[in-house]
């Protein structure tokens, strides 16, 4: 509530807002302003206005803080309140909002009659006994989570969604995280003004997300409520692969029709970096890191999920001199809290997160990871990756063979004698990770921003379904 009163309040910038066909909305807290892209899309976005008609390109709109969450403190947030933002290419959501819009008293008043009514309903408290247990005192909590957090937000993220749109006229909208809160408020109000919505895939989609997991009736308009239309899915989702189509299919109730498979363009982007590489420019890494002609074992894995397993990867390693064990922190963590667990490990090598990761696996005998989407890159790329903690969201790629995986600390160096020196285990591995990325078209070919560009902008030209917009 105080965050929606200060945003009603907060610094706007002055410059006239143009209508376009095509408007991309994007986390603010991940354009890079080094580089002047976004973290996840910046290819499409450039192809988007490569390709865009004459004196038309698409507008970009940023919704959330400009810092993530973790490194967001009050100083930063109460900043881009009286500021605003500052050196990125796109105006913030707040900034198309209209004065009336926002009622910030009527939310909150709506918040306590919404709790009221969760805490007083008799088919929650019923609800609340579970195999005998009464759960009540700690669903009672978390339903005014609902109420008094939840609610609210998702109201205040819709009605800017609205204003927005209502503003700008666009015939497409394009996004990412799309199964996310911002993500939903956005398809949901382009759907009640028939303005056409395409979602983005950023990132491996994880078997256990429940934003991914809906039955058949959810796609489908309720019969009680005639403002209900369904599932608020984008009229588009492309993705990277036919294993993301075929989840969202089978577990999310897509219908064909509503997918395409277009590729990730991050993935180009390291592929071409990967292959770019010459043989003096791995030597040279191989010498800054102190492996010299030594295998390479790869770590890429959030410290707080490999903390309890890596002890035995540096054990191992330590009883192996004639490996190098290179560490790539965690971009949600400092390079420092692994030193804790490598200790004075001669042959291991800790690097911050912007460490080349194409150049890394370039060079990598084997990637070691536990839950690290790298592990789907290095597969492409022919480097063969072992997971550690199972069982876990890579566990079906363990299950088919196309990744080695090892569940307890005791297994790990086993595991690791084989991969590095056992040609017919790492030929074996090879085989079935081969046949993994041929059957889903887990390939690259360069060509996937282009792809998603332009299914974008025909899109904004004629419509779903090839009627205009």
């Amino acid at each position: 509530i105080v965050s929606a009163s200060l945003s009603a309040r907060r610094r706007r910038s002055s410059d006239r807002v143009s209508r376009a066909h095509t408007v991309g909305f994007v986390h603010s807290a991940f354009w890079r302003t080094d580089t002047n892209e976004e973290a996840y899309i910046g290819d499409i976005i450039q192809e988007l206005s490569k390709r865009a008609d004459s004196g038309d390109p698409p507008i970009l709109i940023g919704v959330g803080p400009q810092t993530s969450l973790k490194a967001r403190g009050w100083r930063q947030r109460l900043s881009e309140f009286t500021h605003g933002t500052s050196q990125v290419p796109f105006r913030r959501i707040e900034d198309l909002a209209t004065s009336g819009r926002l009622s910030t008293a009527g939310i909150w008043k709506q918040a306590r009659r919404d709790e009221r009514i969760l805490h007083g309903s008799s088919d929650l408290r019923r609800a609340a006994r579970i195999r005998g247990c009464d759960v009540w005192s700690i669903l009672r909590h978390e339903l005014s989570g609902i109420a008094l957090l939840q609610l609210p937000w998702s109201r205040r993220a819709m009605d800017q969604a609205a204003s927005a749109l209502d503003t700008l006229g666009p015939s497409v909208i394009f996004t990412y995280a799309e199964a996310g809160g911002w993500g939903r408020a956005l398809v949901l109000e382009a759907r009640r003004r028939s303005i056409v919505s395409v979602g983005l895939q950023h990132g491996f989609i994880y078997r256990h997300w429940l934003n991914y997991l809906h039955d058949a009736d959810e796609m489908h308009p309720s019969r009680a409520n005639a403002a209900d239309r369904g599932f608020p899915r984008p009229d588009l989702t492309l993705v990277f692969d036919r294993l993301a189509e075929r989840y969202l299919r089978d577990c999310g109730r897509f219908p064909a029709g509503a997918i395409r498979v277009t590729g990730s363009a991050r993935l180009d982007a390291l592929v071409s970096r990967f292959h770019a590489l010459t043989g003096e420019d791995r030597r040279r890494l191989r010498n800054a890191i102190g492996a010299g002609d030594n295998p390479i074992i790869l770590v890429t894995s959030k410290f707080s999920q490999i903390q309890a397993l890596l002890p035995a990867v540096v054990d191992w390693v330590v009883r192996h001199p004639n490996v190098r064990l290179v560490i790539k922190a965690h971009p949600a963590e400092p390079p420092a809290i692994y030193q804790g667990v490598t200790g004075a490990a001669r042959n291991t090598t800790i690097l911050p997160a912007s460490a080349d990761l194409a150049a890394l696996l370039a060079v990598s005998a084997l990637l070691v990871t536990v839950n690290s989407t790298v592990a789907l890159e290095a597969m492409t790329l022919d480097v063969p990756a072992l997971v550690l903690g199972l069982p876990n969201n890579l566990s079906p790629f363990v299950e088919v063979g196309a990744l080695a995986g090892a569940e307890r600390a005791e297994q790990i160096g086993p595991v690791l004698d084989a991969l590095l020196y056992d040609e017919g285990r790492r030929s074996q591995l090879a085989t079935a990770r081969r046949a993994f990325i041929e059957h889903f078209g887990l390939m690259s070919d360069g060509r996937a921003a282009a792809r998603a560009a332009e299914a974008i902008l025909v899109l904004s030209r004629v419509g779903i379904g090839g009627q205009g917009p």
